[in-house]
């Protein structure tokens, strides 16, 4: 790709000579015409640069999540939204927990790296709640 960049820029450098000593060499006529369809083009070519760049944006926006995202879009919640991630121990959110196997905590499945949580474009009537990487016990109450 970098090399692409040097290539396109050379080739675009050398062209902005070739025009530049092309108009001083001919009459004022003549250099006006050329300069109005040189700009023309290139306007042309800037537009359509544009337009491919926000279909890119487009895309972007709207790209399903990657591996390991959790994303909450476009939601009308009448209560509260809790996103939960790698938890060990129990979680209690507001209701009340089944009973607790003794022993030792089980451990969370171990991963590579860790996606985005995403909470965007949301209406709700409660709480948001975005939790990560618990270990022991988290009661919210609520």
């Amino acid at each position: 790709m970098r090399k692409l960049l040097w290539i396109s820029a050379i080739v675009a450098g050398t062209a902005m000579v070739a025009v530049g000593v092309y108009l001083a060499v001919t009459d004022l006529d003549r250099a006006d015409k050329v300069a109005s369809v040189t700009g023309a083009i290139i306007s042309l070519v800037g537009l359509g640069a544009s337009g491919y760049g926000l279909v890119l944006a487009r895309r972007a926006e709207s790209a399903p999540a990657t591996d390991g995202d959790q994303t909450v879009e476009r939601v009308d919640a009448r209560s509260g939204i809790d996103v939960v991630d790698d938890v060990a121990g129990s979680v209690r959110l507001g209701a009340t927990p089944p009973p607790r196997p003794s022993g030792a905590a089980p451990r969370p499945p171990e991963r590579a790296a860790r996606g985005e949580q995403v909470v965007r474009d949301v209406r709700t009537g409660g709480h948001v709640r975005l939790i990560r990487g618990v270990g022991g016990d988290v009661d919210s109450g609520s």
